[in-house]
């Protein structure tokens, strides 16, 4: 299976190929706040214009989803245009066990190490990747979701993913505004590519 054009493409029998549009998630890290030490800041300026200047070549967005924390709820309307929803269960109870930790890691193979010696972050990688299939079943095959989480939150669960799709997941951490984009089919993710914060 390969992503062109922003649809997947099967190869059937007998090298018959087939376009389909499907679900689409477009999962982002919040853009910078004011406050680091606060974790309900609202975002910094130069983070506001960040999301704007991706709202230009946006999507129109079927659903804008965001965790209850202000900075990924500002995120989530700069870009994708309207008041998210909010979904609690995107920033679990259990993120602050590791919180400290998670700060140190810099790039995809420190996540994916963390991911090896951690029951807890590979518990909360299970949860995140179950809860994105669960957003991309309420979007129409050719619809896409916009989603506001946060830094970890992402990299955790598309380590197990490449593991599981068999593609190599390299370079550094998700900065803000950057992210993925998860195209599903038959309810679980088949296609991913990297989304970058410049528009």
């Amino acid at each position: 299976m390969a992503v062109v054009r922003g649809c997947v493409t099967f190869v059937l029998e007998y090298g018959q190929r087939r376009c389909m549009t499907v679900p689409t998630l477009d999962i982002r890290r919040h853009a910078r706040r004011i406050d680091r030490s606060d974790q309900d800041s609202s975002l910094a300026p130069d983070g506001l214009a960040m999301c704007e200047r991706l709202r230009i070549t946006a999507p129109a967005y079927a659903a804008v989803i965001a965790t209850p924390l202000r900075r990924a709820q500002q995120t989530a309307e700069a870009i994708g245009g309207r008041v998210p929803t909010v979904e609690p269960d995107l920033l679990p109870d259990f993120i602050g066990d590791t919180f400290a930790e998670y700060e140190s890691l810099t790039s995809l193979s420190d996540w994916a190490a963390l991911v090896l010696r951690s029951k807890t972050a590979e518990t909360l990688a299970r949860h995140q990747l179950h809860l994105w299939s669960q957003i991309a079943g309420r979007v129409r095959q050719e619809e896409t979701a916009l989603v506001v989480t946060h830094g970890g939150l992402i990299e955790l669960p598309m380590v197990l993913l490449s593991t599981e799709l068999r593609f190599r997941l390299e370079g550094g951490a998700f900065g803000y505004c950057e992210g993925v984009r998860l195209e599903y089919a038959g309810g679980s993710p088949k296609a991913v590519s990297r989304l970058s914060n410049v528009s």
